[in-house]
């Protein structure tokens, strides 16, 4: 993963608030792993997210995708998941700063094992 220089390019969907947290779980799990987060210019990745909420059982469901890309578009790999917070709002309001932060964290921890596994 170290020869990887990765650019997110946008969390289409996340509310601004939502912004800083998923940032920094991304920013911070990436240093403790040693995976380079660059500008679009220096980057050989760029990672596009898609995030949604839906009420779901009493609670709220996020529901995120993120598209890995070559700088020319090519889609290499796809990340998704989901986190269920205890809330009925089923909206962002329902999702607290440190849920979207693990969301951040989680998506470099699943980058990382694809780029482990792949030439990418």
């Amino acid at each position: 993963i170290a020869s990887a220089r990765v650019h997110f390019a946008a969390a289409v969907g996340t509310p601004a608030e939502a912004l800083q947290p998923l940032q920094d779980g991304l920013n911070e799990r990436a240093r403790e792993i040693g995976l380079s987060i660059e500008t679009a210019e220096n980057a050989t990745l760029v990672v596009n997210g898609y995030f949604s909420t839906v009420a779901e059982d009493g609670g709220t469901l996020i529901i995120y995708v993120w598209d890995v890309t070559d700088k020319a578009g090519n889609r290499l790999h796809r990340l998704q998941g989901q986190h269920r917070v205890s809330n009925t709002s089923g909206g962002w309001e329902a999702v607290d700063p440190a849920t979207i932060k693990r969301i951040g964290e989680r998506t470099i921890d699943e980058l990382a094992g694809w780029l482990s596994r792949s030439k990418a």
